[in-house]
């Protein structure tokens, strides 16, 4: 049955706006943030940090994440209250990152303006260009005769434009950003800034792609958001302590190895979609690191010609590596899909699908992903900094998706945030402890301070999938006892 999206916004718009306020609001919290560690760095920079600046700083950032916190945490109870069906409830999420979409760059264009007028219009000016394209692919979607088989096609084009798209144009503008700090117009404090901040004007549409997909298909989205606007409102419903109960009653069985025997003949395809994810991840964090490194190196009056070149280049290999990714994903989904219809119920088949493109890869690419920052960390500065991150990758990698109970009612996504925002905050003291102490450089520091901010994202991805996991189990321990009891009567 079709839902009438404009009546559905009619019927909620209260909650709508109230949700797409709530993320506003906990956007501002984490510009604040950023505007805090950017200082204190600058501070490093220019051997002005004292102890007094850094209670302040940390009075403002912890302040900052309780807002945000609890912003993300009243727009996660308002999804929860939804008294509406599964298609109802992804219209009102599109229309909630609808209004996101608008109110996002809007406000990051009005701060930076303030810092880098030229940065920030030119940032802007991608906005509309890559909404009209969205729109455009959208409209030939609406118009498709076999309309679930055209959006794969053409929300993935879409998805993969818009991968380049905000790559290349964070590149162009930390090009800029360095033109300016080179030429004395800018300082290290908004440069960075504009660095840390220029890919969030593109994410939010990005975003709005995936919500429309997940009207389109009926699905649920399960991709992550982006380093500074994470995932919002991870919700699981009370029915499913029925599915919990039978979980527990199967999970010892080693169905992890059953599953993958049953998929020998696919595990290419498999194994190239991790590797290509694992480039995807690698290039999208080059971009800033490198363009801090850039940034560190043009106050030093260095040449940075060459590096500045390697910015365009990775945004490329982003969109490059995603879109082979995606290609892979495909291909590998029909091979899924037409292994287990048939063997297991209609309805257990898209379970399988996700286990195999999705849940597998995320997990593995998360871990080696999560392996090489670890070990770039270790090069930059101190075993003790590496342990504290090694442990809040954990936390949110690991222990946080793992819970159950009240953190199946929204409380898992912010407390995920607040996580990262804690680990970024507490590497940045011990980097500026170590670098008073003279143990590592700043160049080193603002290496750490980036990457740790940076990386969680593919540990984001996992916060949705212990459920998952439970449904796949369940159903792939029927269908073991099923062929057991063929080849038992056979």
């Amino acid at each position: 049955m079709e839902i009438d999206a404009r009546q559905v916004f009619r019927e909620n718009r209260g909650n709508i706006i109230v949700q797409a306020v709530c993320r506003a609001v906990s956007l501002v919290c984490r510009i604040r943030i950023v505007y805090s560690i950017c200082a204190l760095l600058e501070a490093a920079l220019y051997h002005t940090w004292t102890s007094r600046m850094s209670v302040s700083r940390l009075i403002m950032i912890v302040a900052a994440g309780i807002i945000c916190y609890l912003a993300e945490r009243l727009q996660a109870r308002l999804a929860d209250s939804l008294q509406t069906d599964g298609q109802s409830r992804r219209v009102i999420l599109y229309w909630v990152q609808l209004i996101y979409s608008i109110l996002a760059p809007l406000g990051l264009f009005a701060l930076l303006v303030i810092l880098d007028a030229k940065v920030a219009i030119f940032l802007l000016i991608g906005v509309p260009v890559i909404g009209l394209l969205s729109l455009l692919l959208q409209k030939v979607l609406t118009g498709a005769k076999n309309l679930r088989q055209m959006s794969l096609e053409s929300i993935g084009i879409e998805l993969s434009f818009l991968d380049v798209f905000t790559y290349l144009c964070t590149a162009l503008a930390i090009i800029l950003v360095v033109q300016d700090v080179m030429a004395g117009r800018e300082y290290f404090h908004e440069a960075m800034m504009v660095l840390l901040l220029a890919a969030e004007f593109y994410r939010p549409l990005r975003r709005l792609s995936l919500r429309f997909r997940d009207m389109v298909l009926h699905e649920d989205e399960e991709e992550s958001e982006t380093p500074i606007a994470l995932i919002q409102g991870v919700t699981n419903s009370a029915a499913d302590e029925d599915l919990y109960l039978e979980y527990e009653s199967i999970k010892k069985n080693p169905l992890v190895g059953y599953l993958f025997g049953r998929e020998k003949h696919n595990l290419g395809f498999l194994f190239l979609m991790i590797l290509l994810g694992v480039f995807s991840y690698l290039a999208a964090i080059t971009i800033p690191i490198v363009g801090a490194y850039v940034l560190v190196m043009a106050m030093q009056g260095q040449d940075v010609k060459f590096a500045l070149i390697n910015l365009i280049i990775m945004a490329l290999a982003r969109g490059l590596f995603r879109s082979l990714e995606d290609f892979t994903k495909d291909k590998l989904s029909k091979r899924i899909a037409k292994d287990y219809t048939g063997k297991v119920p209609e309805a257990d088949v898209p379970l399988y699908v996700r286990f195999y493109t999705r849940t597998v890869p995320s997990v593995i690419v998360a871990s080696i992903f999560s392996l090489l920052m670890l070990g770039f960390v270790w090069v930059a500065s101190t075993p003790l900094v590496t342990v504290v991150l090694l442990l809040c990758y954990i936390l949110v990698g690991v222990i946080i998706p793992m819970q159950k109970g009240t953190f199946h009612k929204g409380f898992r996504s912010p407390l995920v945030h607040l996580t990262v925002v804690n680990a970024t905050v507490a590497e940045l003291f011990l980097m500026l402890f170590y670098l008073q102490a003279g143990e590592v450089s700043f160049l080193g520091a603002t290496f750490v301070v980036v990457t740790t901010f940076l990386s969680f994202d593919p540990l984001i991805t996992l916060s949705t999938y212990p459920n998952q996991l439970r449904e796949i189990f369940v159903s792939a321990s029927h269908l073991k006892e099923q062929e057991s009891s063929e080849d038992y009567d056979g």
